[in-house]
């Protein structure tokens, strides 16, 4: 593993992905600098960024559920002192 000393890391998730494919300079100014990021109300566009997210999450257990005796956790995120890490399925 390389050496992460001094890097801080940042948890990704399906909504965050789906917006820094629609506006990858949205995204950093939100990671990055939160304090300038335009918060504003739950507007149609986040609405969408929501439900595509559960598209995503249902597409996904149904890829990885078709396999016999899986079941799938999308919600769980485990934290350690190295960093955020995905459930492993």
């Amino acid at each position: 593993m390389p050496n992460m000393e001094g890097i801080e890391l940042i948890q990704l998730t399906k909504t965050d992905f789906i917006q820094y494919l629609n506006c990858p300079k949205s995204l950093w100014v939100l990671k990055n600098d939160s304090e300038n990021y335009p918060c504003g109300e739950f507007s149609v566009f986040l609405q969408k960024l929501t439900r595509e997210g559960y598209e995503v999450e249902r597409f996904v257990r149904k890829l990885f559920e078709s396999t016999e005796g899986r079941e799938v956790d999308l919600q769980t995120v485990f934290e350690t002192d190295d960093g955020l890490f995905p459930p492993i399925v």
